[in-house]
């Protein structure tokens, strides 16, 4: 007791919460050239880059060496679109030098800095053109260590997309492609780092809050951000509360979790870790940012397969991507989640909170901290929203349209652009069924077919509109809609071609086959004026039953998305 009779605060013990930085061999970089002059240089745009820079560069090397071949081409896969092709990598591996770019955001930073790093393991050299923006550097810096060739040369250009001309940068470019090799760009070594202490810290509650919120201000070059929380204060991570927390899975503390999930799309092996930083995540990691969130342990199975989905890992670019997690399955119900009315709004214990465990998953075992490896300019407000399937269905759930069984518990993340508002149905009966049907199917159609740049898109009908679908208009299941709407949402070859669309579906529908309604290369073909599929495919199109009673549905549009079991982490 302290003098004037008041309790003495305890002390606590609290665990560290970030992931673990894995070993990894590191490489020098290739050999040089001495000279430029006859020699063949690559310029490559790895699909989504500045075309009229790189197109510049190419012109003025060849103007500065002209006694040398320059090779300019634009990939059919890469950033932003379908995985590189082997032609691809045969076209950009056969020459004595490269310049990669044009690299404009954190998106490209993480993608073109993983091609770079291949091709100076394959033996080629390669200066990566860069925006000379800090943030973007940093993140360039980051891959580079993380895939092993830390000294990738890079040269940065005005962090503008308006200029079409990088003339200026030419003598750098050519001598970084030339500059022999210091020791340091030669060193070859076995990172290995040091292991991360278990225990954060010891000190009382407030100490706790104050050392896990760390000093946001100490981020002079990017967003100010606490060090380990999402801003707000958390729960202490004590052994006994992680401990608890590990009761509710059969999986060993120490089991590492293997990320299931990618964002990255070249068709390169995923990362050792979770994305974007690479670091590792154990079984007691995901525990100890769960109890933070304020779950309780029999929230532990969801919360492991929101890690196995990556958690809410930011977006290394310009866009600003929210992540949805909706659960299917009996484990909605055995953990009091919401899926009725006000699902989406705060108050339940188990929706909050797991939604909060996937952004601290995110911030702390994948490493997406905002203006760190996380570059979205304004961020997005669906961020770790989580909420049930409502079993009051007409229809199979949202498991069985995933392809598991009835009676298993599924996640479902959606990397979602977008969550639109309450549209009202009428529930009055229809004077004629043309009457019934046309208003709100035609409705759906239209709203969905303007999707922006999305590749899928979601419907959240409440029970009672869902009984609307299936009884008035003889959709008995959820399948059914789905293949509908998917083959009457369409759109003009021409409004694609002019939409993102077009740059983030085109290259993926290369490697579709023919002849199917899935987006494939004979759309690519198609006239402006024909018609064709709006989504990639009818599983592009997720329905889900939840929400209180009356009529109306919620919409949004998805990039991504990623199913898994939460059952096998029980």
């Amino acid at each position: 007791m302290k003098a004037n009779g008041a309790s003495e605060e305890p002390i606590l013990t609290v665990l560290n919460p970030e992931g673990i930085q894995p070993e990894r061999e590191i490489h020098g970089l290739s050999p040089r050239p001495d000279t430029l002059v006859g020699k063949t240089v690559n310029v490559i745009n790895l699909h989504g880059g500045n075309e009229a820079i790189m197109e510049s560069i190419s012109r003025d090397i060849k103007t500065a060496v002209p006694d040398c071949t320059v090779v300019y081409f634009k990939t059919d896969g890469g950033f932003n679109g379908g995985p590189l092709t082997e032609d691809d990598w045969t076209k950009m591996l056969d020459c004595d030098a490269a310049i990669l770019g044009h690299n404009f955001c954190g998106g490209a930073a993480m993608e073109m800095g993983r091609v770079a790093v291949r091709m100076e393991l394959e033996g080629t050299p390669v200066v990566l053109v860069t925006f000379g923006l800090k943030t973007i550097s940093d993140i360039s810096k980051h891959i580079f260590m993380l895939e092993g060739v830390p000294a990738v040369r890079e040269v940065h250009t005005a962090p503008r997309l308006d200029i079409d001309s990088v003339t200026e940068s030419i003598p750098e470019l050519i001598n970084a492609l030339t500059r022999p090799l210091n020791e340091e760009e030669k060193k070859k070594w076995h990172y290995k780092p040091s292991a991360p202490l278990r225990i954060a810290m010891t000190g009382t509650y407030a100490e706790v809050q104050a050392y896990f919120q760390g000093d946001p201000g100490a981020y002079t070059d990017s967003a100010p951000v606490a060090r380990w929380t999402d801003g707000l204060p958390i729960t202490p991570p004590t052994e006994e509360a992680v401990a608890q927390m590990l009761t509710e899975t059969s999986h060993a503390a120490d089991e590492v979790i293997t990320p299931g999930f990618s964002k990255l799309c070249l068709g390169l092996p995923p990362l050792a870790g979770m994305e974007p930083s690479g670091q590792i995540a154990t079984v007691e990691k995901v525990a100890i940012n769960a109890v933070m969130a304020g779950c309780k342990p029999e929230y532990m199975p969801v919360a492991l397969a929101m890690a196995e989905a990556g958690g809410c890992s930011g977006f290394e670019g310009d866009c600003s991507m929210g992540y949805m997690f909706i659960v299917s399955g009996p484990i909605a119900r055995e953990i009091g989640m919401n899926s009725g009315g006000q699902l989406l709004c705060p108050g339940n214990p188990a929706n909050m909170s797991l939604g909060r465990a996937a952004t601290l998953i995110g911030l702390n075992l994948a490493g997406a901290k905002p203006g760190v490896l996380n570059m979205e300019r304004c961020g997005n407000n669906i961020w770790g929203t989580t909420f049930a399937e409502n079993e009051d269905s007409p229809w199979e759930g949202l498991n069985v349209l995933e392809g598991y069984g009835a009676d298993e518990s599924v996640l479902v993340m959606l990397v979602t652009t977008k969550l639109l508002p309450f549209c009202f149905g009428n529930l009055t009966p229809p004077k004629t069924g043309a009457e019934g049907q046309s208003p709100r199917i035609d409705s759906l159609i239209s709203t969905l077919k303007y999707s922006g740049m999305d590749k899928g898109t979601f419907v959240v009908f409440t029970p009672d509109y869902a009984r609307v679908f299936a009884e008035r208009h003889g959709f008995n299941t959820a399948k059914g809609l789905q293949k509908y709407l998917w083959e009457n949402i369409n759109q003009t070859r021409l409004d694609w071609g002019a939409s993102y669309g077009f740059y983030s579906q085109g290259s993926i529908a290369k490697f579709n086959p023919r002849g199917s309604r899935m987006l494939n290369p004979d759309h690519l073909d198609l006239p402006d004026n024909a018609l064709m599929p709006r989504f990639m495919s009818a599983n592009h199109i997720k329905i889900i039953v939840a929400g209180g009673e009356g009529s109306g549905w919620v919409w949004g549009g998805f990039l991504m998305y990623f199913t898994t079991s939460i059952d096998k982490w029980r």
